[in-house]
């Protein structure tokens, strides 16, 4: 058995953002995807054509791996994609490294928080990224 998750971003067009922000702050590449950038399928759920059909505008859903595997994806919500609601959740990534997680805190939050002892992690912050999404970085 194997736990999954998938980030819900609000349209096509923050999905790339997010996902281009996810690969920086944890040193992951991108897997398996579906792009929104065929505006024959775009046209079939209500999504904005793009000039140019080879142009990305965000992904319907995307994989973000690490050594082959998926930690977790990224899909559009809303903009032709299915709508959650509002959910509360808070990701947590153990990074290895303090330089790892100051690197993703300091990626998710624009370099506002500082990662601190939790007392049972000598090196931890929570952080609210762009997306509305909440993490727990820490070694």
């Amino acid at each position: 058995m194997k736990f999954g998750a998938t980030i819900y971003v609000d349209g096509c067009e923050q999905s790339e953002k997010a996902v281009e922000m996810y690969k920086e702050a944890f040193g992951l590449t991108l897997g398996y995807h579906e792009a929104y950038n065929d505006n024959s399928w775009k046209a079939e759920h209500g999504v904005k054509e793009a000039e140019n059909p080879e142009t990305l505008v965000g992904y319907f859903h995307a994989d973000l791996v690490r050594d082959g595997e998926t930690v977790f994806s990224v899909s559009a919500e809303g903009d032709g994609g299915i709508s959650r609601g509002v959910q509360f959740i808070e990701l947590s990534m153990h990074m290895g490294s303090e330089e790892a997680v100051k690197k993703a805190v300091s990626v998710l939050s624009e370099g506002t928080i500082t990662p601190h002892d939790h007392g049972f992690n000598p090196c931890a912050a929570g952080v609210t990224d762009p997306f509305n999404v909440n993490w727990f970085i820490c070694v």
